[in-house]
């Protein structure tokens, strides 16, 4: 384990020389710096060590700068001016320059160097020796033509932002979150999705089974009825029939046998009685069920708008949510308009449109070119000039406003209206 730096006790021999009671390493602090930052050079002024063609002559100029090399820290405060050797008579090579970081005991140094090609038909550019003590940063290449006696920029190939050869020095320690932000997203949609699924089968199939229970019992009813009326229609023809043949002689006799039978039809009527009473104890019953799944499905739904918060409110908002126009907001006023006390630009829609849903749930910037899947950094400065908008219920269109106006075409999505006039 390395802890740096830590203090060294420091004592005098009789000779008033200083004596530390530990040995310090650049090593340590070497490990740490190389824990925390990337090797490369300083990005923030673009001639940080930037090769450049000389004077005159077979010579290269390399600008003042800083970089890290595996944890060592290098600054070159003044700009440097290297020497080419002089090009081969029949082929072309190319040379390097590289900033090298060496170890080793004898040098323990680093400093600029020009490593030297191989002339050949087809040059190529020699290898960084990063090994042995020694690690190099390739700063740029130099093409070097037969016979050519000077150096010039167009033959000079920056080689400072190829990662591969030297890079920019960036902290390790950066996280970039955008995976998890959209494996949330992710996880949330198919949630989403499931739950509303499962929803929807569970109501429907109890839908389905309280509307075949009240058709069953309608049916049972029906065909209860239909029986009685006709045991009566039948019985009255009869009666007809013997009153026609005999009034005086068979209508006692019918009176008593009418009499058995409404005994029996009234005992008939008392068990009637009860199953009806047991069918509307069983309807009151099922009356409570739909309430109770009306209250489920209240919460469902409450529980479906909570995950939709970014996007809407209530279920309404979720019925409306494909309700999009897209837009481009292009032309801005040339002099401003003051909304409580401060001065804006102005731009105002072409088309007149229809709110839904009581508002206009959201507005996002979409790219003006579907070459790409997101918004060019011009597009998203823009459409964060603008502070606010305004839906104008008398002639139905959207004003925008921005205490800067923006340089460029915004285009964006509008959610919860509809395009309802064609300009």
């Amino acid at each position: 384990m390395i802890g740096f730096p830590f203090d060294s006790y420091v004592t005098y021999d009789t000779h008033g020389e200083p004596e530390y009671d530990r040995a310090i390493s650049a090593q340590p602090l070497k490990n740490l710096i190389h824990r925390l930052f990337s090797d490369g050079i300083l990005p923030d002024i673009s001639t940080n060590l930037q090769v450049v063609a000389g004077e005159s002559g077979m010579t290269v100029n390399v600008k003042v700068g800083f970089c890290i090399i595996q944890g060592g820290l290098k600054l070159e405060e003044n700009e440097r001016t290297l020497s080419i050797q002089a090009a081969d008579s029949n082929y072309s090579r190319i040379d390097t320059v590289v900033m090298r970081w060496n170890d080793n005991v004898d040098y323990r140094e680093c400093d600029l160097y020009v490593i030297q090609g191989t002339a050949a038909a087809n040059p190529i550019r020699p290898e960084l020796t990063r090994e042995g003590g020694i690690y190099e940063l390739g700063l740029a290449d130099i093409l070097i033509p037969a016979q050519s006696t000077t150096i010039s920029n167009e033959r000079i190939t920056d080689t400072r932002y190829e990662a591969a050869r030297c890079g920019v020095i960036s902290s390790i320690s950066e996280f970039d979150t955008t995976f998890i932000y959209n494996q949330v997203q992710s996880d949330l949609a198919t949630f989403q999705s499931g739950a509303e699924s499962d929803f929807t089968t569970w109501s429907t199939n109890q839908q389905s089974a309280y509307e075949e229970w009240i058709f069953n019992a309608e049916s049972a009813f029906g065909n209860w009825e239909n029986d009685e009326k006709d045991a009566f229609l039948a019985w009255f023809a009869t009666l007809q029939d013997i009153l026609d043949e005999n009034v005086a002689g068979h209508l006692q006799n019918e009176i008593d046998g009418l009499d058995n039978r409404l005994t029996t039809v009234e005992g008939t009527v008392g068990g009637y009685d009860t199953q009806i009473t047991d069918l509307g104890d069983r309807m009151t019953a099922v009356e409570g069920n739909v309430g109770t799944l009306q209250t489920s499905m209240g919460t469902a739904q409450g529980d479906i708008s909570a995950l939709q918060t970014s996007t809407a409110n209530n279920t309404e908002e979720l019925r409306v949510i494909e309700n999009t126009i897209e837009l481009t907001i292009s032309t801005w006023s040339s002099s401003t308009y003051t909304v409580n006390g401060v001065a804006y630009y102005r731009s105002v829609s072409a088309n007149a449109y229809t709110v839904l849903s009581n508002k206009i749930l959201e507005m996002l910037l979409i790219p003006t070119s579907t070459s790409y899947p997101l918004p060019s950094q011009t597009e998203i400065d823009d459409y964060n000039k603008i502070d606010f908008m305004i839906y104008n219920d008398e002639d139905n269109k959207i004003y925008w406003y921005a205490k800067e106006k923006p340089s460029a075409n915004v285009k964006v999505k509008i959610i919860g209206i509809k395009n309802v006039i064609t300009a």
